[in-house]
């Protein structure tokens, strides 16, 4: 449990530092840092819930110049929010918590649907699927069906590729290396339905970003767009 709550303290971004003074004063434990930044956490939490309540589809983005700004199920990082409550409730049982990951989860269903970006497992595994995790809600896993069925839609098994946005000027089949985090989504629900289809696309998207996303040094290119007939990079 201890792991747990440190893990979802510091994705919180929100655990405050331990300060040790200049004459040496013993330092406060870890536990009690940890318990305070997840306190801090929650309230926080609480009060941006509140503050969308009611904004029907509303999620929250950034805050720039003291302005919240949001954003709708179809931002990449839509489901962010409503994964934060998740993990603050799979430590505190509150059922505010709770009552308010349900409704931010809600408000990324329709993400199901998009076909025309990678960016599914970020939408629905954070949201729906902490949620499917920790209360078994088959309705949550309905949901995932059918964007894991929108995510395979845009692997080419010619390029082997999941492609991340559409073609443009600039791209003609990009790919880049935050895909990777979604392969986590095919695999999670190959496991589920049965699928095994998925585990073959996240295999082989694994495998082709292996070969051509990484540099002699092992940094990594940010994107790389293949050429649509010959399936090789642009380098």
């Amino acid at each position: 449990m201890k792991c747990k709550k440190t893990m979802i303290a510091i994705c919180a971004f929100l655990m405050p530092l331990a300060f040790v003074s200049c004459g040496g004063a013993k330092q406060e434990p870890m536990e009690l840092v940890i318990e305070r930044g997840l306190a801090n956490s929650k309230q926080q939490a609480l009060l941006m819930a509140k503050s969308l309540e009611d904004k029907d589809g509303e999620l929250p983005r950034t805050f720039e110049d003291s302005i919240l700004k949001t954003c709708n199920y179809r931002a990449w990082i839509s489901g962010f929010f409503p994964g934060t409550l998740w993990y603050l409730f799979s430590v505190d049982s509150d059922k505010e918590l709770l009552s308010y990951a349900q409704m931010y989860t809600e408000r990324v269903e329709e993400a199901k649907h998009v076909t025309t970006n990678h960016d599914l497992g970020f939408m629905l595994n954070c949201s729906f699927g902490n949620g499917y995790r920790l209360t078994g809600n088959e309705q949550y896993l309905d949901v995932m069906k059918t964007g894991a069925q929108s995510l395979a839609s845009r692997f080419n098994p010619n390029m082997q590729l999941i492609k991340s946005w559409e073609t443009s000027k600039k791209w003609q089949y990009p790919v880049i290396i935050d895909n990777m985090m979604n392969l986590e989504f095919l695999c999670f629900m190959a496991k589920e339905t049965g699928v095994v289809n998925y585990l073959d696309i996240a295999n082989q998207h694994a495998q082709k970003t292996l070969i051509n996303h990484f540099r002699p040094d092992y940094s990594c290119y940010h994107v790389v767009s293949y050429d649509t007939i010959t399936g090789m990079p642009h380098f």
